[in-house]
């Protein structure tokens, strides 16, 4: 595992374990900027191959295991990361749960599937924010929560068709993930 520099500005990104997923992406552009990026996912392993990548590439980086939907591996990440950082500048909260993308009625969504998306994106959310304490937190530090087109669209009020002629849905429709990455998003 990679330390920062103690100058350096530091950012934690949650939900970072696919290559190609939006977590990488700010992950490296973060790096790109001289930030010190920890990606922290639930398998610490694919986090740290992408860690490796990012290092491969010259840029500082280092992985976390973090389960937001386990308390208990909150607060084992807030003590590993105490011992990695002693400031943070930027908080990404880009992990979530996204398990009902076919219902497309408040009214039909899993109750239990939408328990598991305010377990992640909002309520591991608000504990992480919880478990870091303001003393890591630098004077300027942000707290971001990605959005996505479903989200986006939630709190517009639009509601867009899921399919046209000849063409795939332009993003997938999903009443529990979007109010839960809705409910995130006002918490940032």
């Amino acid at each position: 595992m990679q330390n920062p520099s103690p100058l350096s500005p530091t950012a934690l990104i949650t939900g970072v374990s696919r290559p190609l997923g939006l977590g990488f992406a700010v992950a490296r552009q973060l790096a790109e900027m001289n930030y010190h990026v920890i990606l922290a996912a639930r398998d610490e392993a694919q986090a740290d191959k992408l860690a490796l990548r990012l290092r491969g590439a010259g840029l500082s980086a280092s992985a976390l295991s973090l389960d937001l939907a386990d308390r208990s591996s909150i607060g084992d990440a807030a003590i590993r990361l105490a011992g990695m950082i002693d400031h943070l500048d930027v908080l990404v909260n880009n992990a979530s749960a996204m398990p009902d993308f076919h219902t497309r009625s408040a009214l039909d969504v899993d109750l239990d599937a939408l328990q598991t998306v305010f377990a992640v994106d909002v309520f591991g959310c608000w504990g992480l924010i919880q478990g870091l304490q303001p003393k890591w937190w630098s004077p300027c530090c942000r707290r971001l929560t990605p959005s996505s087109q479903p989200e986006r669209s939630m709190i517009l009020g639009e509601r867009k068709p899921t399919s046209a002629p000849n063409r795939s849905r332009p993003w997938p429709e999903s009443s529990g993930y979007s109010g839960g990455g809705n409910a995130a998003i006002h918490l940032a």
